[in-house]
Formats: structure tokens, sequence, C-alpha cells
């Protein structure tokens, strides 16, 4: 459509970072570094073809990064870090879900260095994608790709996503979490105890949110309605789909 067509017009323009040196000279100072590190990398990527190029602009971003080291010093078991192999993983399991829709907002529980929340930002183009992550060190790396996105890839993939992090423990800050339609939580490694009172919270969502999850969950009041097979850098495992229906 002429949208589009502006958009794409725009593009090249866009790209010079030389426009853009308001916005990085206001850059909080410890992202500031590796954004304008990043930033030539993934323009130069933009700018070598007009194939689809969303899943390699988050490959390109995550590059070098590894939760296992930032999360190392954390021993309680909640604090493992933990991926799917593949970015075409998450999708497949994504695909799975119902509500990923324009009016969507998606939360991802234990957000970690943030790839779920910008995959889902480009890939679904939904309304809000919020990590939560209580590892100061991983959310501060969420913090700067999420700059990357809503200064950056979100305009120039015409998408609408707003992307926030927050530093916070998921327990304690169901207020900005309760109005989620679609939840996120690799809970593989988190304890009985916690998953019972974390169950709770999600019970108390709103009617036809769903909950994805590494686990089964201790629930008699969201609906398990799928399960599929998923691989991780730990091994294969299923992946729990349930809703919270009348």
């Amino acid at each position: 459509d002429e949208s589009n067509q502006l958009h794409k017009e725009s593009r090249t323009e866009f790209l010079d970072l030389n426009t853009k040196q308001k916005e990085l000279s206001i850059l909080p100072s410890p992202w500031k570094y590796y954004i304008k590190l990043r930033l030539p990398s993934l323009v130069s990527l933009l700018k070598s073809s007009n194939q689809d190029l969303r899943l390699p602009c988050i490959s390109l971003m995550y590059n070098g990064w590894n939760g296992h080291v930032l999360a190392k010093n954390y021993k309680a078991p909640q604090f493992v870090y933990g991926e799917f192999s593949s970015l075409s993983q998450y999708i497949e399991i994504l695909n799975s879900c119902n509500r990923l829709k324009p009016d969507c907002k998606f939360v991802d529980l234990g957000s970690g260095l943030g790839k779920v929340n910008l995959l889902v930002a480009l890939h679904y183009n939904i309304k809000e994608s919020l990590g939560i992550e209580l590892v100061h060190r991983l959310n501060r790396v969420s913090d700067a790709h999420g700059w990357i996105y809503n200064n950056f890839l979100k305009q120039f993939f015409n998408r609408q996503s707003k992307v926030e992090f927050k530093h916070a423990d998921i327990l304690k800050s169901f207020k900005d979490w309760k109005d989620a339609d679609v939840v996120f939580m690799n809970s593989i490694t988190w304890k009985a105890k916690m998953m019972k009172k974390l169950t709770y919270l999600l019970e108390q969502l709103k009617e036809g949110s769903e909950v994805i999850a590494t686990t089964a969950l201790p629930t008699k009041t969201l609906k398990l309605y799928k399960t599929v097979e998923v691989n991780a850098d730990w091994g294969n495992c299923k992946t729990y789909f349930y809703t919270k229906s009348c």
C-alpha cells in the first residue's frame, strides 16, 4: 500500500547513521559503547539485501552474548540460564499460540537477554512486548537491545510493537503483567514452591489469556490445550500451552 511504499522509499535516508547523532548522544552510559559498536554492523546487514532480515538482525544483535556466563554467579535454580536451540524453534512454539494478534500484550517472565521479546515484536507486530528479569547483567543487555529496537528497527521494519524491559522479581511485579494476553516462561529449573506461587498469579489473568511454559503447571483453573516438543540447549523438552477460560 501507499504507506509501505513511502516507508520503503525512506529507508536509504533512515540507514544513514549521521542522521542519528542526536539519539546516539543521549544514550544511557551503560549502553552507549555497545550500541555504537553494534549499529554499523546492523546497518550494513540491512543495506545488504531486500530479503526479510528480521531474524538475521536478531541473530546479529545477540552474537557474542552468553546468558550462561552473565548469570553464572546467581546460584538459585531459577537463575540457571537456558534457551531454545534456535530462533526457528521459538517461532514454531509461538505459531502454536492463538493470541498473538495486533492488540496483544506479550510478557516473558524471566526474559534473560530479551531475545524472545524482540522476536515477538518483529515477527508478530503485536501491541506490546514486555520482559521481566531479575538478573541485573541480563537486564542491562536487554535494555540495550530494546533501545536499538525502539529507536531503530521499529521504524525500519514498520512495526507497531513497543518493547520494554523491567528489572524486577516476577512474583513481586504482578501489577506490570496482570493484563497480559500471552505469558511465556522458560520454567524448566524453577522449584515447586516458586511455581505454586507463580501459578496462583497466572490464575488471576484475564479470561482468554494464554500461558506457555516449559513445565506443567499445578493448576485446575488454567486449561491445558496443547503440548509441543521443542529442542533446547539442555535437551528435548515439552512446552505446555494453557488458557484462562470461562
